[in-house]
């Protein structure tokens, strides 16, 4: 383990995981995290955990970027303390919960990930492990978020405590705050790397990683494999009944 990404989800993390496997990087964010590990995760933030646990989960990892890791970034730096810590951030707090509500909207809406939840048993394993995520990260439910009555309130509280805990407790001289408009000179510097020559990147505005990713990602991947195994076991099993119903049966 060489980087941990310390800044929330909807702070550019996909834009900086992008950028770090550009410059090399093997990365694990969000999708990786949730595919191999939900259920290691869900025992974490269920039960606790130790040094050995994120050794043996990132041994052969470079980084870690986006939720739950995030959230641990501290607890990861023990098990690699030579590691140097990212923390993304959005130009305020406003502007982080008003584009974490579209990112929710936009999974809230998804017709695939709504499938899942019913043939997916990859994706069920994801869900458990996201309810004891969004308990230990946020303090609440996300199914509220967006919606009336919401607490958002308490949400930029959550955004602003895990920001300055990470500024002010992470090693000096070994963390950056870091802002994806600032593109590749600051990132390229503090991980003594030349810049790539090419954009940097910008992923997932507006949510829309999720319809891009659908070939690429892993994690759907695997779902949309299970979706239509599961589907399509369904379809030939209720033929094969209608079948007996109708021709053996009679």
């Amino acid at each position: 383990m060489k980087v941990i990404c310390a800044g929330f989800p909807k702070t550019g993390t996909k834009s900086l995981k992008s950028a770090l496997s550009m410059l090399g990087y093997s990365v694990y964010d969000y999708s990786e995290n949730m595919l191999y590990y939900s259920d290691k995760w869900k025992q974490i933030m269920d039960d606790g955990w130790n040094s050995d646990d994120f050794k043996s989960m990132y041994e052969n990892i470079d980084a870690v970027c986006d939720a739950p890791a995030c959230y641990f970034w501290d607890e990861i730096l023990k098990a690699f303390p030579d590691a140097k810590v990212i923390l993304s951030t959005r130009m305020t707090e406003e502007e982080w919960l008003i584009s974490a509500t579209k990112q929710l909207e936009v999974l809230r809406n998804s017709r695939i990930l709504s499938t899942a939840k019913l043939l997916s048993p990859t994706f069920g394993r994801i869900l458990k492990a996201q309810e004891s995520l969004e308990r230990v990260v946020f303090g609440l439910s996300l199914k509220r978020w967006g919606e009336s009555g919401c607490n958002g309130t308490m949400l930029r509280k959550k955004y602003r405590e895990h920001n300055s805990y990470v500024a002010n407790n992470a090693p000096k001289g070994r963390l950056l705050v870091f802002h994806c408009k600032e593109g590749w000179k600051p990132l390229c510097e503090f991980l003594h790397t030349s810049e790539p020559d090419a954009p940097f990147p910008h992923e997932n505005k507006n949510g829309e990683m999720l319809a891009r990713s659908s070939h690429t990602d892993p994690m759907m991947i695997t779902v949309k494999k299970e979706i239509i195994t599961t589907g399509l076991t369904a379809f030939f099993s209720t033929i094969i009944m209608i079948f007996v119903f109708l021709v053996v049966l009679p």
